[in-house]
């Protein structure tokens, strides 16, 4: 096409004059205009080209300017290819303008730079003012940033040194501009001249590394990313960087600023940077000190390299992706880092921590790194770098209450924080291994206590106290500030501080302070010193007093030697001596009056908020077995009263557990003091309530009592100030008082057992079927407590009742799914049939039925029972006969867990008929054939762990200890172990006396074998970190220094993906307002993949028919480790309807169902707006949604489809709704 232009123009220039061809040049010049097309604007040209005018080469320019500024690049770019001079002349012109552009931003920094310049960069031109651009608007803006993509969109390696200087130096300029496209395309244009003129850098290497200071160290992010992604291609552009530059601190400053606090694109551009640095400073052995760490300063050039390109590997892999197994892969090279064998220099390290421990990075990533940190010897060569990092992060971090309350443990029979002891231990270590630097550790520590004083978790600060202090008692000569001590002490006056926070704060700073007061010199010590030793000295006297019986109530705490009662503890002590005086004059008192003085007592303890001592003493007075006795004989009101009362503490004490004992402990001495009190009480419904809702110790609660060891472990003087002290008996031992009392109903009142038997049977008979594996309302001590009653209503009651019991207790073990809770059914309905032998026919009849696959799991209870049955001392060979041959057939069924539990169960039963010398039965061919066959069955001699936790014998394993302490305990986790018999035998010595006490139900039992504890008692042996860690130093090190070519191949390859959801903190919110509902499936696969979806896109919410689904493995297969990250909650499909009307009615939610209706609107079309207020109904895999539940959706969607397939798996159309709800609403996160 150009050709044929060009030979027109030479033919209409032919045919005219010479005299005229100007003239027509430049008529043809001025006739352009907006309706011109590119044919028309080329022809044009041509003719400049060949009969030069430059007034016609003006005309032609300025309409291509205009052609450029209405952004019809294209159409120019090719002209320029093919005509030299009209290039030059934009260029020319467009160079000026983004000068003149440049000039008005660098003397109006305020209004156009959000990065503004240190000094002028266009000197020459910095008063040019008359060649400025004038007002700031968004034409000029966008006429600048089409200009810039003119320019990027030609070749500039023929651009003039001139006007290459001019435009590197104003695009240095508008990098900072506040306005994001200009920013950009100048920033696109300066990376072009790097590549196409890099003789222009040797001119402005010092003007670009300052720019590029200024954008890394700017406020806006998009600036920071400009400066890092020019910082990226200035290094990678082939031109070398001047040793001077690379020298300056501040060059790698900025780097690991990058790293350290910078999204996925900046971690990658710096990382990048590190490495082509790395290179330079490595090709060069004069540089290669700058890179080097101190400590290693003899490593070979070869080892640095290596090492650097090795730690860009572990950076991308943990904080840039997202698998928490290959980041725990990077722990041995974490450990050499970590150690001065590493070259690379700690700054890089604690950049890499630092932004691993980023609030943005995944929770699981950050414990991992965290512990490492706090288990790990972190090196401390570079003071500066190390203490940066330790109060900037890793206190913040170690200092979360999350960690603390989510990792309380028992072990050993005691409550444990672990994370607790893992700070202690990381400070107590960290100030013995590196005492050059205790002063500033301590001071650090001091600072941060004092810093957070309003927003602290206080047992953070116990934690860490309790680390410098048994680093003094380790080294009384460690370096300390008198100053941070007191620091530390002020800490405990804090307003709202726990009691034994409180108390172990002033015991370890008071030791602390004895040891340096006794270890200064000076004349005259310290007067906080001085006094806080003095302090010492009287508790350790203070402990030396205390017996076992001494408690917080009557000796006062640690905190009452030193702090002045407040008003409400002056209010409290008032409150005890009403209570003791009341007990005192308790005989010389009305009825009346002894009501007033107790409503008296009672409004003391409601309007000072139910402190804890008060709570703990009250129950001594409101269940005084005088005022109990009273009751029983005063007018019903008074009864009433004191009833009322004993309930409203039972309910106090569902959420405070160590009210408890004494409570329990309480009722129980007046009901066997009064048999009588027993109805007038209401002692059934307390148990029944205390049985259902058994308390359990609050999050606090457990703290306190976690930290109770920590403040014996300051001395050994210190024991008296036990859990006991603080809080009375233990929770265990309440727990054993309710078993005791339950245990002896029959002889204080014969209808206490059956009616509360009754009570509690009833709720199991009533719940829905099938019921969910785990319900709230559903625990162990309800049917501990139900079958200490059955053994004392069973034994005496009719036989046509004891079968209706037994029909009972078998409906409900035919539904019952949890492992534990059939143990216990079946252990009742043993002990049904040992009573009523009669009635043992009825296990024939269930065993007889044809249907092996209606329930199987109660046949093979009743299997089970059968045998145990079948070796009690009252069974008969008969029974024992006719048991044998029901389990012939059912060993050969066809369902499996009848096969096997007949075969698990037939060779028992074969054991015991010979000892018996039950010939019917051992002279049988078949039987012993049967049996023989069994016993050769490769799993017979290795029964799975259930086959040896579920064994009972219902004489000789039924007491007390098996029940509270049993193997049985073992069948699952869902609770934990509540009391055991050694609570029993602590209840037992403190009983009086003086009273008759009736005997028990069930004997204690003897102590359990160690290797029939409950195996979930049994801890796991310590890992030895410092070995491993010292292994892995070593190995790298080997491999490191061994001259392979490849660093990465150094361990296991560690794999790294982009983290693209570190990018926006907005990515990181969840939509309050979307609640998804996949309470009709059922398909754990499915919910495990909604699970994951729902999290993925932000809901703020998933419910689920039974949250116990997430610990099924088909969910966890697909959830990976979703379900941790969002909230799930339980809600069945029964209720589905009433729970979606309540939410439209009193929340304002709008309902969506995803289904196909004719009133569906199809996702994605302009007329299907999702609400804001949005509950996603996903229905069930086969049904879908329910038609009531359609009637409540106000918007029914369907996905578009192309392709035949009938529908989506239902994970798959829910993420599909979920995404288009995020795109809808992103900008209102």
């Amino acid at each position: 096409m150009t050709a044929i232009q060009n030979q027109t123009a030479a033919l209409l220039l032919n045919r005219v004059g010479e005299s005229e061809r100007s003239g027509l040049v430049r008529d043809v010049a001025k006739s352009l205009n907006s309706r011109s097309s590119v044919a028309d604007v080329s022809f044009a040209v041509a003719l400049v080209q060949l009969k030069v005018d430059e007034d016609a080469k003006d005309f032609v320019t300025n309409h291509v300017l205009s052609i450029i500024q209405i952004g019809e690049q294209d159409r120019v770019v090719s002209l320029c290819s093919d005509h030299g001079w009209l290039r030059d002349k934009l260029l020319q012109r467009i160079c000026s303008h983004i000068s003149r552009l440049a000039i008005t931003a660098q003397h109006d920094s305020s209004n156009w730079l959000a990065v503004p310049l240190a000094t002028p960069i266009l000197h020459e031109l910095a008063n040019g003012l008359d060649q400025a651009i004038g007002t700031l608007g968004a034409e000029t803006i966008e006429q600048a940033i089409r200009s810039l993509t003119f320019v990027e969109r030609l070749s500039n390696t023929e651009l003039e040194d001139e006007l290459a200087d001019s435009l590197f130096r104003s695009c240095l300029i508008l990098t900072g501009a506040a306005f994001r496209e200009l920013a950009t395309h100048a920033s696109e244009v300066l990376s072009k001249l790097l590549h196409c003129k890099p003789d222009v850098l040797n001119k402005f290497e010092s003007d670009l590394w300052s720019r590029i200071v200024q954008l890394v160290e700017g406020k806006n992010a998009l600036n920071q990313t400009l400066g890092y992604s020019l910082w990226l291609r200035w290094i990678l552009s082939g031109n070398c960087v001047d040793p001077k530059i690379l020298k300056q601190d501040e060059y790698w400053d900025a780097l690991i600023s990058g790293l350290r606090r910078g999204d996925s694109e900046r971690r990658k551009s710096s990382l990048q940077v590190l490495r082509a640095s790395v290179e330079i400073c490595t090709a060069e052995p004069s540089l290669a000190s700058i890179i080097t760490a101190q400590a290693s300063s003899t490593a070979s050039i070869e080892s640095v390299r290596k090492q650097y390109i090795r730690f860009c590997t572990v950076f991308e892999t943990i904080v840039l992706g997202r698998y928490l197994n290959q980041v725990q892969e990077c722990e041995p090279d974490l450990d050499f880092l970590a150690s001065t064998t590493s070259a690379v220099k700690p700054a890089f390290l604690f950049a890499l921590l630092e932004s691993a421990l980023d609030q943005r990075m995944q929770e699981a990533n950050r414990k991992w790194i965290g512990s490492w940190c706090l288990r790990s010897n972190l090196r401390t060569d570079e003071v500066d770098s190390f203490m940066t990092f330790l109060r900037s992060t890793l206190l913040p971090w170690a200092t979360s209450g999350y960690l603390f309350t989510a990792t309380l443990k028992q072990v050993d029979g005691h409550l444990k924080c672990e994370h607790g002891e893992r700070l202690a231990t990381y400070v107590s270590s960290a100030l013995l291994n590196d005492g050059h630097m205790a002063k500033n550790f301590i001071g650090t520590i001091a600072a941060t206590i004092r810093a957070r004083q309003t927003n602290s978790f206080a047992y953070s600060t116990v934690y860490l106290v309790e680390g410098i202090g048994r680093a003094l008692d380790t080294d009384g000569t460690l370096p300390i500030d008198p100053s941070h001590l007191e620091d530390i002490h002020s800490a405990a006056s804090w307003i709202g501080l726990p009691e034994v926070a409180r108390d172990h704060l002033l015991a370890r700073t008071w030791k602390m302070c004895s040891i340096v007061q006794q270890r200064t010199t000076q004349a005259s010590t310290d007067a906080f010193l001085s006094k806080a030793a003095t302090e010492w000295n009287t508790l350790l006297s203070k402990a030396d007093s205390l017996g076992p019986e001494s408690s917080v109530q009557v000796e006062g705490s640690i905190s009452a030697l030193s702090l002045a009662p407040s008003k409400r503890d002056l209010n409290e002590q008032n409150a005890h001596q009403k209570c003791a005086e009341l007990l005192g004059s308790l005989e010389n008192l009305q009825i009346a009056q002894v009501e007033e003085h107790l409503d008296d007592i009672w409004s003391d303890l409601e309007y000072l908020e139910y402190p804890k001592g008060l709570l703990c003493a009250i129950p001594l007075i409101f269940l005084h077995p005088k005022l109990v006795a009273m009751a029983s004989t005063a007018p019903s009101s008074f009864a009433e009263f004191i009833k009322s009362k004993a309930a409203a503490l039972i309910e106090l004490a569902t959420s405070r557990s160590y009210m408890l004992p004494t409570l329990l402990e309480t009722l129980r001495v007046a009901v066997l003091a009064d048999h009588a009190s027993a109805a007038h009480l209401g002692s059934d419904d307390l148990i029944a309530h205390v049985a259902s809702n058994p308390p359990s110790a609050t999050v606090d609660a457990q703290l306190e009592t976690a930290t109770i060891p920590v403040i014996q472990g300051i001395s050994p003087e210190l024991q008296a100030f036990s859990y006991k002290f603080y809080f009375g008996q233990p929770d265990g031992y309440g727990v054993a008082v309710l078993l005791d009392l339950v245990s002896r109903f029959r002889a204080i009142d014969s209808k206490l057992a059956p009616e509360l038997f009754e009570k509690l049977l009833q709720r199991f008979l009533n719940q829905k079927t099938p019921p969910p594996t785990v319900s709230a309302w559903k625990k162990v001590l309800q049917l501990q407590v139900m079958l200490l009653c059955a053994e004392q209503h069973v034994p005496y009651t009719s036989l046509g009742e004891a079968r209706k019991v037994l029909k009972d207790l078998h409906y409900v073990l035919s539904i019952e799914p949890l492992p534990r809770y059939r143990y216990l059914f079946e252990w009742m309905i043993a002990r049904t049939y040992i009573h009523h032998p009669q009635l043992r026919s009825t296990i024939f009849e269930e065993l007889s039925t044809k249907d092996h696959h209606g329930n199987p799991k109660f046949l093979a209870s009743l299997m089970k029972i059968g045998v145990n049955i079948a070796k009690t001392e009252s069974s008969t060979e008969d029974f024992a006969l006719q048991l044998a041959t029901v389990f012939v057939p059912l060993a050969a069924s066809s369902k499996v867990v009848i096969r096997h539990e007949a075969q698990w169960q037939f060779a028992p039963l074969l054991d015991h008929a010979r000892a018996k010398d039950w010939k019917s039965i051992t002279q049988s061919s078949a039987f012993e054939a049967l049996d023989g066959f069994i016993r050769s069955l490769e799993r017979y001699d290795d029964p799975p762990k259930e086959r040896t936790i579920d064994k009972f014998d219902p004489i000789n394993d039924h007491n007390l200890t098996h029940l509270v302490e049993g193997p049985w305990w073992g069948l699952d986790n869902v609770e934990q172990r509540q009391t055991s018999r050694k609570d029993f035998v602590s209840l037992y010595e403190r009983d009086d006396s003086n009273i008759t006490i009736p005997t028990s139900c069930i004997s204690l039992g003897n102590p359990l074998l160690p290797e029939e504890q409950t195996p979930s008692s049994k801890t796991q042996p310590p890992v030895d970190h410092e070995r491993r860690m010292l292994q892995n130093i070593d190995n790298i090190s080997r491999a490191l220094g061994s001259g392979a070519a490849d660093p990465d191949s150094v361990t296991i390859a560690l794999q790294t993906k982009g983290a693209g959801y570190l990018s926006s903190s907005n990515l990181r919110k969840r939509h309050s307002n979307l609640l998804v509902v996949a309470s009709l499936v059922d398909n754990p696969y499915n919910l495990g993949g909604l699970s994951r979806v729902s999290e993925i896109f932000g809901a703020g919410a998933l419910y689920l028919p039974t949250p116990t689904v997430t610990s099924n493995k088909d969910f966890q297969s697909v959830s990976v480790a979703s379900h941790l990250h969002i909230p799930l909650k339980a809600l069945l499909a029964k209720d589905v309807e009433n729970w979606l009307v309540q939410k439209k009615t009193e929340e304002g939610f709008k309902v969506v169902g995803i289904e196909q209706t004719d009133r569906s609107v199809l996702l994605g079309e302009e007329g299907c707006v999702l609400p804001e207020k949005c509950i996603l109904v996903i229905g069930s895999e086969r049904e879908g949604i329910p038609a009531m539940v359609l009637s409540l959706c106000d918007l029914l969607v369907e996905i578009p489809q192309i392709g035949i397939t009938r529908s989506l798996n239902v994970q798959t159309a829910a993420g599909i709704v979920l995404c288009e709800y995020a795109k809808q609403f992103k900008r209102k996160m």
